[in-house]
């Protein structure tokens, strides 16, 4: 029973991250820097790939900066996106996959040092050289429940050799 209640409240989560996420394209004009916030409502939040990734790469190394005043949330979750063709394209994943739903919380002026496995989205690693980008959601209020204008995107560019 538990199991069951385990993979649909992460189902859920996954359905609720992707119905809630923004529209990823835009012309090369409108590309943000690899320091990037997504959601101009959420400033001072600065989410960094710290290095760029070889073909066979299946880890990539993060930092998410809280300069705000208040505590953010941000759990598991997220999307690959390649630069293709002057738009940003979502990586399809290679298999059905799964998400932890878990919130962590990051207070103000602190950063939070992690790892995101990309090979969960591309088990036979990255095809192609290029611009890419991971996009994640983090909550700005974490004392209210969580509603759409509390949900934010950050990405954090970087490329692919």
């Amino acid at each position: 029973m538990f199991k069951k209640f385990l993979c649909l409240s992460s189902l859920l989560m996954v359905l609720l991250v992707t119905a809630c996420s923004n529209d990823v394209t835009g012309s090369e004009d409108n590309v943000q820097s690899p320091a990037l916030r997504v959601d101009e409502d959420l400033i001072n939040v600065e989410f960094t790939a710290l290095n760029d990734l070889e073909m066979d790469a299946s880890v990539i190394a993060l930092r998410l900066f809280n300069g705000t005043d208040e505590t953010i949330i941000y759990g598991e979750p997220f999307t690959l996106e390649r630069f293709d063709e002057g738009a940003w394209q979502v990586v399809p994943a290679q298999d059905e996959i799964f998400f932890v739903d878990v919130g962590y919380s990051l207070p103000p002026n602190e950063s939070a040092y992690f790892d995101r496995h990309v090979a969960i989205i591309l088990p036979n690693g990255f095809t192609q050289p290029g611009r890419y980008r991971l996009r994640m959601h983090v909550f700005n209020d974490a004392n209210v429940p969580i509603r759409d204008e509390h949900l934010h995107d950050v990405v954090a560019e970087f490329y692919v050799h």
